[in-house]
């Protein structure tokens, strides 16, 4: 439900290290499940959006110097299914992100992207061979030939992963947060006002995952 940690503390009497604890036992089923998974997103017809995005500055030492690593990650989301996918990423480049997308992207997919170079060559065989599309941000937000070409969808996931991670964040610790991130929309995704109102349902399913985690005794 979303309930911010201090909330849901004074919501059951309990302290509000204990809560931290629960929601940290939470992430990591979430993270345990999708890590578990080899998901591949889209198909024949379907619109996938791709991108990166910048996290966060990680400071590090290096010597006596303070310096900074920047923290980049690469994900995509279908518009029909709303699956998706995110993960780290060293760099930015062909030879990080092209592989990842042959991997995790079904041949016949609609893939849709900014007008970055390293898209640039999805149509070609050895790339996919996909049916690509490309809008300019420097220009547009949506291109102005074809409203159906934008990457809103993916922009509007990763306004809600960032508001997600706060706080101190090594790479195991939004790793974490990615797990939960992805697990939200593989698992408690919700398509009709009647689905949102019976929320025991997406409770289950985490409970399943839990059960499945912690098997206990089966014999009683």
């Amino acid at each position: 439900m979303e309930t911010p940690v201090t909330v849901a503390a004074g919501q059951l009497g309990v302290s509000k290290d204990a809560a931290i604890d629960w929601y940290s036992f939470c992430r990591q089923i979430c993270y345990d499940t999708v890590s578990d998974l080899d998901i591949c997103i889209g198909g024949p017809g379907l619109h996938v959006e791709l991108d990166e995005s910048h996290i966060f500055k990680r400071k590090y030492n290096r010597g006596r110097q303070l310096a900074f690593q920047h923290v980049w990650i690469f994900g995509a989301i279908c518009r029909e299914s709303k699956e998706a996918f995110v993960q780290v990423v060293a760099d930015r480049t062909g030879a990080t992100l092209w592989p990842i997308i042959r991997r995790k992207v079904y041949p016949g997919t609609v893939i849709l992207t900014d007008s970055a170079r390293v898209y640039n060559s999805l149509y070609e065989a050895e790339r996919g061979g996909f049916e690509h599309y490309q809008v300019n941000h420097r220009r547009n937000f949506v291109h102005p030939d074809n409203p159906n070409v934008h990457t809103n969808t993916i922009e509007r996931q990763w306004g809600l992963l960032k508001g997600m991670i706060k706080g101190c964040m090594d790479e195991d610790r939004l790793e974490i947060y990615l797990g939960e991130f992805i697990y939200h929309r593989q698992f408690l995704m919700t398509n009709t006002n009647m689905e949102k109102r019976t929320l025991g349902k997406q409770f289950n399913v985490f409970l399943s995952h839990v059960r499945k985690a912690f098997p206990g005794d089966q014999g009683q």
